[in-house]
């Protein structure tokens, strides 16, 4: 069981960086994380894109609680069936 959430959090990398990072493009990230994270290149591609250098021209937004919270739910959808299964609904 802890292998099964180890996995789940190593797929989520991208993501987590994109958001902690206040990257301007994270939606797109989490979306290519979640679509494309389960083929090992859509993954790398997606690990790379969060941490690529944001331009200095950008000006950083801050990112509200409530926002990260949104956006990292909206990043375990996919999940939904494990967790289920992890805590024994399903």
């Amino acid at each position: 069981m802890s292998l099964i959430l180890l996995l789940s959090l190593g797929y989520f990398v991208p993501t987590i960086v994109a958001i902690k990072r206040g990257h301007p493009q994270v939606v797109a990230i989490i979306v290519t994380n979640i679509l494309l994270g389960w083929t090992f290149l859509g993954w790398v591609v997606a690990l790379i894109w969060s941490v690529t250098a944001i331009s200095p021209n950008y000006v950083k937004q801050p990112i509200s609680g409530g926002t990260k919270i949104a956006l990292f739910a909206l990043a375990l959808i996919p999940l939904t069936p494990v967790l289920l299964v992890l805590i024994g609904r399903l």
